[in-house]
Order: C-alpha cells, then sequence, then structure tokens
C-alpha cells in the first residue's frame, strides 16, 4: 500500500525512472501471493496470464462501446498511441476497472484454465459485476465515466473523477 501511493505520487511524464514496472512488481506480488507470477500481457502463455488477457479483452469491448455511445474519437488516446490501434482511447478509460478483473484471477485457484466454460463464464460475469455500492454495473460505469471524459475533453468540467472500485462492491463471487 505505502510503497504503491508513494511510487504513484512520484511517476512523471513518459515515465523516466520506470515506476510503472516498479509497481507493476509489486501490485501482481501482492494479489498473487506466493507465486511466481510475472505479468507477460498478449504473449499466448498459460495461466493467469491468459485469464488476465481474456477478462481484460472483454473488459475492452464494454470500453469500446462507452467511448463510442459517449460520441468520442476512439482511435485518438490521451496514452495510448499508434495508427495501429482504433481503439487508443478505450484503452486509456478502462484503466480504472482492470481491478474487478485481476481481483476475480486473484480469487481462482492458481491452476484454472481458460479453457475452462466455467471459468470464462466466471471472467464474463466479472467484466458486468457491480463496481459501486450503489450497484452500478462495470458497463455503466465505464459509459458515466467516457462521458465525463467526453465532458472534460470539451471544457464542460474542469477535472476527471475516475471511478474507483472496491471489492465489496464485487457481488457475483
Amino acid at each position: 500500500g505505502g510503497r504503491l501511493r508513494e511510487l504513484a505520487s512520484s511517476v512523471r511524464s513518459g515515465d523516466p525512472a520506470n515506476y510503472e514496472a516498479q509497481s507493476a512488481k509489486i501490485y501482481w506480488k501482492s494479489l498473487f501471493v506466493g507465486e511466481d507470477f510475472k505479468r507477460l500481457p498478449g504473449e499466448g502463455v498459460g495461466g493467469r496470464n491468459a485469464l488476465l488477457d481474456y477478462g481484460y479483452s472483454i473488459l475492452r469491448g464494454h470500453s469500446m462501446r462507452a467511448v463510442l455511445s459517449a460520441g468520442l474519437t476512439p482511435a485518438i488516446g490521451l496514452y495510448h498511441k499508434g495508427r495501429s490501434n482504433a481503439f487508443a482511447l478505450a484503452d486509456d478509460l478502462i484503466e480504472p476497472f482492470r481491478p474487478a478483473i485481476d481481483y476475480s484471477i486473484a480469487r481462482l485457484d492458481e491452476d484454472a484454465n481458460i479453457d475452462d466454460s466455467d471459468i470464462k463464464r466466471y471472467l464474463l460475469q466479472a467484466t458486468v459485476s457491480s463496481f459501486r455500492e450503489d450497484g452500478a454495473s462495470v458497463p455503466t460505469v465505464m459509459t458515466e465515466f467516457a462521458q465525463q471524459f467526453g465532458k472534460y475533453a470539451e471544457g464542460e468540467i474542469e477535472l476527471i473523477d475516475p471511478p474507483i472500485w472496491n471489492p465489496i462492491n464485487c457481488r457475483h463471487l
């Protein structure tokens, strides 16, 4: 907790001190206690990496819908950039929602397999579960967040209030 907050407050544009990687190492170690886990996104590695890739893919679909429904230009991202990414903004706005997937996967046995249809169903449910105390689902809050971002981009509001997930709100588990 404390070290992550310290690193978060020290991150600068472009992350020249590599604080994000340092934070990720602490985060994954605290999430998957006692496991020798290394996040390898999109590399076709099984186990927890495959589960994370699958859950994030579904979550990304929700984020794409949220961006489009808010009338935003999905290819223009803040941090995610590149001509080959038509949904860079969706990749930016997905970030506050990743912990809901991470937590759901941490609750599974270490040997959970992405080929198991019950596991896929469980991960799908995690992407539509309650996100806030009022019971609003992940897609609902994601849509509200995209609309808030649109208001910010158009100068209607001065600050963005990103959603914060709490495992207590995750009712599907």
